[in-house]
Formats: C-alpha cells, sequence, structure tokens
C-alpha cells in the first residue's frame, strides 16, 4: 500500500454523516438559506437571501417560505405566484389558486384545484436516507419521483404504502414505476424497507430470489435471510449459512456466519472469524490482521493499532486514513465536522 508524509492530519471530531440542520434562518434582521439543505445531506454554509425581509418572513419547512412580496423555493424567489393563496403541501409541492408549484417552479399540465400531496416528499429509502421525493395526485394522474406522472396508475384509487411503494387496484409501484409480478391486494410492508405479497419478497422493485415469504427475517437494510437463504441488497449470497448470520457490531456492511466473514456479497478469505470484530471507524481486526472495509492494512501494526477518529488510525509508525498510509507518523490536530 503506498504511503505518503504530511505535515498535520486533520480528524473530524464527529462521524461525517452527521448533518448539519438544514433550511431557513434569521439573524440581526438578515435571511439565511442553508445551501446545501436536502434531507440526508450536509449542511455546510449558509446563503443571505438578498431582498428578503425578515420582518415578515414565514417558513413553512426547510425548502419552502415566503415574506410580504414574494415567495421562495430555497435561496431562489419564485416566479408569478398569488401569495394570497399559496398553500405549501410539503417539501417538493406547494400551490395556489392557478398553479401547481414542484421545486419551486410551475409544474405543467396539473390541476391546481384538483392537486394533492399524499405524502411529506421525504421518503425513507433503504440505508436510511431521506429522499427528497414522493406521490402526488390530481385529477387526472399520479406523481411520483421528479414530478413525473406515473404511467397507468389510477389517480381515484391510488394510495401511499409508504417506503417509497403505493397501489392502486391493479398494480404495486416502486417510485416512478411499477414493481412486476406483485400483487395488490395482498401487498404489504415488512421491516427495512422490504415487501411481500404473501408469495415473493420484494425490495424496491427487485425480486428476491427463491424467498420465503413465511421465514424471511430482514436484519439490516442491507442484509435478510430466510430459512434456507441469505440476501444482500437483495441479492443471494451463494454459501451462506442463515442459522449462524450475524451482523458484526457497529458496521452494517460486513457480516459472519459460522464459516466466514462477508463484505457485500463477497467472502474475505483471509479473516479469521472467530476473532473478527469491528474496532470503529471502518476499521477491523482478526487475531492476524487489521482491516480498513474489506482490505488488509499490510503496514499496520497488530499490537499498538489504535483507532483515534472516523476513518483515522494510528500505530507505532504510521498513521492512517482510511486505507492512506502516513510515514513518518505526523502531529494530530483535531477539528469539529
Amino acid at each position: 500500500m503506498e504511503t505518503r508524509s504530511l505535515s498535520y492530519l486533520y480528524i473530524e471530531e464527529t462521524h461525517p454523516m452527521d448533518k448539519l440542520e438544514p433550511g431557513y434562518d434569521i439573524q440581526n434582521n438578515t435571511v439565511y438559506f442553508c445551501r446545501e439543505a436536502v434531507p440526508g445531506a450536509y449542511a455546510s454554509s449558509r446563503d443571505v437571501i438578498k431582498g428578503a425581509d425578515a420582518s415578515t418572513f414565514v417558513i413553512f419547512n426547510e425548502r419552502y417560505a415566503r415574506d410580504a412580496r414574494h415567495a421562495y423555493w430555497c435561496s431562489v424567489p419564485m416566479r408569478n405566484v398569488d401569495l394570497a393563496s399559496l398553500r405549501v403541501l410539503n417539501i417538493l409541492y406547494a400551490k395556489d389558486s392557478q398553479t401547481v408549484f414542484y421545486h419551486g417552479g410551475r409544474l405543467k399540465g396539473a390541476d391546481a384545484e384538483t392537486f394533492e400531496a399524499l405524502d411529506k416528499g421525504d421518503v425513507l429509502l433503504p440505508g436510511g436516507w431521506n429522499d427528497p421525493e414522493g406521490f402526488a395526485r390530481d385529477k387526472d394522474c399520479v406523481y411520483a419521483h421528479h414530478s413525473n406522472i406515473l404511467r397507468g396508475a389510477d389517480p381515484r384509487t391510488f394510495e401511499v404504502l409508504g417506503d417509497g411503494y403505493g397501489r392502486d387496484t391493479k398494480k404495486v409501484y416502486y417510485r416512478w414505476a411499477s414493481v412486476p409480478k406483485a400483487k395488490p391486494g395482498t401487498f404489504r410492508l415488512l421491516p427495512q424497507g422490504y415487501a411481500t405479497d404473501g408469495m415473493r419478497v420484494f425490495l424496491g422493485r427487485a425480486l428476491l430470489q427463491n424467498a420465503d415469504p413465511a421465514t424471511f427475517t430482514a436484519l439490516s437494510e442491507y442484509l435478510a435471510k430466510d430459512a434456507t437463504h441469505v440476501y444482500e441488497r437483495g441479492g443471494l449470497i451463494e454459501g451462506a449459512d442463515p442459522a449462524s448470520l450475524e451482523l458484526i457490531p457497529e458496521c452494517d456492511i460486513l457480516y459472519k456466519d459460522k464459516s466466514h466473514v462477508f463484505h457485500k456479497q463477497r467472502v474475505l478469505r483471509a479473516a479469521d472469524v472467530a476473532t473478527f470484530v469491528s474496532i470503529g471507524g471502518n476499521y477491523f481486526r482478526d487475531k492476524a490482521h487489521i482491516y480498513y472495509r474489506d482490505e488488509i492494512m499490510k503496514e499496520a501494526d497488530l499490537e499498538t493499532f489504535t483507532v483515534i477518529g472516523y476513518g483515522h488510525a494510528q500505530d507505532k509508525d504510521h498513521t492512517y486514513g482510511g486505507k492512506e498510509v502516513f510515514v513518518p507518523r505526523p502531529p494530530i490536530r483535531r477539528r469539529n465536522a
């Protein structure tokens, strides 16, 4: 593994996936918007909304707001809005008496009188991410991902099930398309984003090969099993033993059974099952090796290796950033994320 030198190594004190609070903020008569205010993403900086009137500013949610003169989508003034009749429906959609708006822009062809949002617009998808999408409808159409018309869906009988799923009397839908072979009458949600119609098991629109709904168990959003099979992100893991399968604590990307350690759908041949454990920050160890995710850290000293921050570690000779090796060991400077 390649090594390189650094004058200092900065260590983040928090997990990099910890998000800052997104949306609007008013301080000292100035209105700000977090530039990356997307559910599940970082809010790394704030932008001043030029011309916004702080004294009349009303926040509807983290995406929509208004003052006495304008309506806003994020930090951008919306055009041709009737403020008197404006209604914000969720983080995606708003409407006035004449127009439906998606992401602050006009949704062409939508009927404002009958248009309604059917969820909050922040669908929780496998992996725990709140993705800014959802279902809506008017008298003619059902709208799904990125306001696309959900072809074939019946707005009169359509209902939202959750986890990105919806159905009408004829089909089941996931996000922007139908789910092949799914039976709407018996379709129901399972934990961790999976679903079943009593005959089959689904993850999104994917059919899990030979899965038995009666014995199916979701261990995480990535890992599941039934009495005779193991699945990772919906893919069948050949040779894995469901009876002894277990997640490795503090980790959702590796797991093991009585014979093997797995990374996603691949066996880590060198790993010792009995002693393989997580030591934090995406680092792992067994009796013979240190690992970063699924890779052996050949330079790492087993006796002195210590995790010092998320994705960073050190031993007597080196400092590590992920799988990168820094030599000689640089001084550590800590900062908040």
